[in-house]
């Protein structure tokens, strides 16, 4: 866990990490999961508006793998922050595919993650729950297992969720390797 310092450190500009460096923008792996997530909305028209084509199908499939990579990226970048972090990246992809599991999984090591990050900080008590909870509901909505039972939109919001989940964790990390770089 980190603990915030009680006494402020300026640092000049040049001297900010570049991990950081006070971008605090989309990072570029969330930019194409929201490409990705914008071409599975927009699929359709090219099949007069039939939802459940090879294109449509295909780009969700596609964006919930690219998703749970990210995920991989997050959990390698948390190691290296915090050696004490309980999952590896492998089993946080195979914990994201897996049918089923992956709910409960999604849940979990997001509650886990904003609690050792301390993003729950300044929010209520129970925050950490409400963000898993959020993130397993969008993970079933988005799961291409469902495309046949649930419109268009839904899925699409479920993965603005679900990558807005994974930015605020990611500038989460940029913030404290720019403290510790102090």
């Amino acid at each position: 866990m980190y603990s915030k310092s009680s006494t402020a450190i300026e640092t000049k500009p040049s001297e900010k990490s570049p991990m950081y460096s006070g971008d605090l923008g989309l990072p570029r792996r969330i930019k194409i999961g929201i490409a990705l997530t914008l071409a599975v909305l927009f699929s359709p028209i090219l099949f007069q508006g039939d939802y459940l084509n090879a294109l449509t199908i295909s780009l969700q499939i596609v964006n919930y793998i690219f998703w749970a990579y990210t995920i991989t990226l997050l959990h390698t970048e948390v190691r290296a922050i915090d050696s004490g972090y309980p999952f590896g990246p492998r089993e946080s992809m195979v914990g994201a595919l897996i049918p089923f599991s992956y709910i409960f999984w999604n849940f979990y090591w997001i509650s886990v993650m904003w609690e050792r990050l301390e993003m729950g900080a300044h929010s209520f008590r129970y925050s950490h729950y409400f963000v898993g909870l959020s993130a397993a509901v969008a993970s079933v909505l988005c799961f291409p297992d469902n495309l046949d039972k649930i419109p268009s939109l839904v899925p699409t919001l479920s993965f603005v969720i679900l990558y807005t989940t994974t930015w605020l964790f990611t500038r989460r990390i940029r913030e404290l390797l720019f403290e510790q770089s102090l």
